[in-house]
């Protein structure tokens, strides 16, 4: 058995026991999959300061509350219009900010 064989042997039995820490760029093959568990699931950011995004945008934190518009009074309103228009506005640039909508 050469060494190469012996290192390969050790980042084997390693990995199973401890998990891996990537110190650089991961990069998937195309058509290869992420299974996750069925009973737990899997988080990806475990806290609301850790930066993530998709789609080449610039990381960013976890967004801030989108508060809830108030219901509708069942009459035209301008105020409540407004209201329902920066929640979705709010959402739209949540979106943007992760990757997950093109900004125009």
């Amino acid at each position: 058995m050469d060494e190469e064989r012996i290192r390969q042997i050790i980042r084997e039995e390693m990995s199973k026991k401890l998990g891996y820490i990537f110190s650089g760029r991961i990069q998937i093959l195309d058509g290869r999959n992420i299974q996750t568990g069925l009973t737990t699931g899997t988080q990806i950011g475990t806290a609301a300061a850790q930066k993530i995004a998709l789609h080449g945008v610039s990381p960013t934190i976890q967004s801030l509350k989108i508060n809830d518009p108030d219901a509708m009074s069942g009459t035209y309103v301008q105020a409540e219009q407004v209201k329902q228009n920066d929640a979705i506005k709010n959402i739209i640039d949540c979106l943007e900010a992760k990757g997950l909508s093109a900004s125009s």
